[in-house]
Parts: structure tokens; C-alpha cells; sequence
């Protein structure tokens, strides 16, 4: 009886873990579907550091700027994830949502054996317009202190 016990509880703690990870692509349906629907607080479950401060960021600018109607709105956008890309601890996720039906791009890394949705001001703040940087890597800041001159330059003196 006492194995039969061990089992069951073993056998549960597995199904409680599975809930609360999994692979990127359902971490970032659940992000995306929490942050559309205006749920910060749920989202940050699911993200890096420098993501929950943006979350805090969005929730104070949207606590006063939206009305009820906007945020009942906002509870019918669904999300359909594409693709995923993973290589190693970096994941990169395509989406369409009801809001944007163009496909989307969203970076996750996985911290602590958890994926976690990797937002940085640049990328959440880029120009649609423009696509999104394949090569998106979140830990590396680009370097703008240097300015590279070509061409005859004794005109301007």
C-alpha cells in the first residue's frame, strides 16, 4: 500500500510540474494571451526581469489611459503560435493574434530549467514597419560609440 502511495504522489508531483513550465511555444501562448488580454500580473509569471518591469510599465500607463469597454475588447483577442525556433537556452516564437494578423516575433530564454518571454525596450519599442532582427540576441547590447567615416573626408575641412 505504502508503494502504491509513493507512486500516486510521485505520479502527481510530475503532472504539477508539467502545469507549470513547458516548451516555449506554450509559455508564450500563455504570455501573449495574458498580456493581450491586459493581464500583466499573470504574465510576469512567465517573464524574465527586464520583461516584469516593462509588464509594470504597460499596467500603470494602461490602469488610467483605458476604458472598460477597451479592456472587455481586449479579453476576445486570441493568439495561433506558428513556430518555434529553440537553440540551446534561446527560443525564438512566430505568432498571429486577432489584434495583428501579420506574424509576430517573441524571444524567450530559458532561466533556471523554466522558458521565460525576454523583452527589452528596443524590440518592444521597434518600428513594425521594419522586421524583426533574426539574429535577436537579448544579452548583448549593440555598440553605438564608435562611427566608422569612408570616403574622402578633406572636403570637409
Amino acid at each position: 500500500m505504502r508503494k502504491i502511495s509513493i507512486i500516486a504522489l510521485t505520479a502527481f508531483s510530475l503532472v504539477l510540474a508539467s502545469c507549470n513550465s513547458g516548451g516555449p511555444e506554450k509559455v508564450a501562448e500563455k504570455w501573449l494571451t495574458d498580456f493581450l488580454h491586459l493581464d500583466y500580473e499573470s504574465a510576469e509569471q512567465y517573464s524574465t526581469k527586464e520583461t516584469i518591469n516593462l509588464l509594470k510599465i504597460f499596467r500603470a500607463l494602461n490602469e488610467k489611459a483605458l476604458t472598460d469597454s477597451a479592456r472587455k475588447e481586449a479579453q476576445k483577442i486570441t493568439v495561433d503560435i506558428k513556430d518555434a525556433l529553440v537553440e540551446g537556452d534561446n527560443a525564438t516564437v512566430t505568432y498571429t493574434s486577432t489584434l495583428i494578423p501579420e506574424e509576430q516575433t517573441i524571444y524567450l530564454v530559458k532561466e533556471n530549467g523554466e522558458w521565460l518571454v525576454q523583452l527589452s525596450k528596443t524590440e518592444m519599442f521597434r518600428d513594425p514597419e521594419l522586421p524583426a532582427d533574426p539574429d535577436h540576441d537579448p544579452n548583448v547590447v549593440a555598440d553605438t560609440t564608435t562611427t566608422q567615416v569612408t570616403g574622402d573626408t578633406s572636403a570637409a575641412q
